[in-house]
């Protein structure tokens, strides 16, 4: 695991803008006199969140998600109406089940398109048609924190040909808002299952630069 990072690169700058939006609900009270640069960077980060939303598929409630803290008690925290992919990344908060799609060859690992949320229990909300295998492949993420722990796991279930690499950026929730912090991962085998499990609560996954590799990179972990 590497320490902490403020800047995400290209596609996903605008999150660390709106991380002001995300501090844990019971933090602590917020002054009256807010500095003008907070007030200039937030309207800065709405105006990008907005023109994400334009070109990409963008959560519609905003929910309150509950995490159990490693410090002991648990957190409450308030959702934002992040678009589910854009600029090649995928975003996902904890307890949201989704599906992506890929071009089946592998040549735009850069370009995933959200499809549909996945409903508890496996069914599905607003059903689409099959993809063509021969053009499109899926990817179903989960990301859920065990029952009375806050150890999480992400799932990763792949319909492409090839062993993919990915990104990961973990955004956890402190008494001074969330923390951004690159982690490891494993490669996904070809049309297969990865499994990522992390010691504390994850609020949200900013996951980027999907990539082929070759099979003899399948132990990579990093």
């Amino acid at each position: 695991m590497r320490g902490p990072r403020r800047l995400l690169g290209s596609g996903v700058c605008f999150i660390i803008g709106a991380l002001g939006l995300l501090v844990p609900i019971g933090a602590g009270a917020v002054s009256e006199d807010i500095p003008k640069g907070q007030i200039e960077a937030e309207a800065a980060a709405a105006h990008e969140l907005a023109e994400a939303c334009a070109r990409s598929a963008c959560r519609t409630e905003s929910r309150e998600l509950r995490l159990k803290s490693s410090a002991g008690g648990e957190w409450g925290i308030k959702t934002q109406l992040f678009p589910y992919t854009d600029k090649g990344q995928i975003l996902l908060y904890a307890g949201e089940t989704i599906e992506v799609e890929f071009a089946a060859d592998g040549k735009a690992m850069d370009k995933p398109r959200f499809l549909r949320v996945v409903a508890p229990g496996g069914g599905q909300n607003d059903p689409v048609p099959s993809p063509d295998p021969n053009v499109t492949a899926t990817m179903t993420l989960e990301l859920k924190q065990m029952e009375n722990k806050p150890d999480m796991t992400l799932i990763i279930r792949s319909t492409l040909g090839f062993m993919i690499k990915y990104d990961a950026y973990m955004f956890v929730p402190t008494k001074d808002g969330m923390r951004s912090i690159y982690t490891s991962s494993c490669p996904i085998i070809p049309r297969g299952s990865a499994y990522e499990t992390w010691p504390q609560e994850i609020a949200m996954l900013a996951l980027t630069d999907f990539r082929v590799v070759s099979e003899r990179d399948a132990g990579s972990c990093n």
